[in-house]
């Protein structure tokens, strides 16, 4: 039984982890140190009614006032994960078929379907054109 005050703060972690945007890169930085904060106070929350040290969890910002999100990510992932194993291993795992990753599957397919729509629009295109020049080619020297 996890101590009071974990499953709270285990779920608020899913949610923020959930809505935190996929990085465009690895090395792809983040201002927002309000929702930053709101994890580091997270943490710290957990480290206490656990009875553990997180530290390894928080996450380093820059003199630019700025975070890595790919960093901010895996620990938050990383700190769910240890959670999840010593409280909740009965339970579904978290992100195992939930609307973030069905969203994340959705998106991916339809950027694949944009691709394949481009490319037969594009093909259609250089096949009408062909018709178009064989065409008049045809018509020029039937009525030549």
């Amino acid at each position: 039984m996890p101590p009071a005050g974990v499953r709270p703060n285990y779920k608020k972690l899913i949610g923020i982890l959930s809505q935190t945007p996929l990085p465009k890169s690895e090395f792809e930085m983040s201002d927002n140190l309000e929702t930053l904060g709101f994890y580091h106070a997270t943490v710290k929350d957990l480290a206490k009614i656990m009875g553990m040290n997180h530290s390894s969890y928080y996450v380093k910002v820059e003199e630019s006032r700025q975070f890595r999100i790919t960093e901010f990510r895996q620990k938050m992932n990383a700190l769910i994960m240890f959670i999840y194993g010593l409280y909740f291993p009965n339970e579904q795992e978290p992100f195992s078929g939930s609307p973030s990753s069905v969203m994340q599957q959705v998106q991916s397919q339809e950027q694949t379907q944009s691709i394949t729509i481009k490319t037969v629009i594009t093909i259609s295109l250089v096949i009408s054109l062909t018709i178009s020049v064989v065409s008049n080619f045809i018509f020029k020297f039937i009525f030549k």
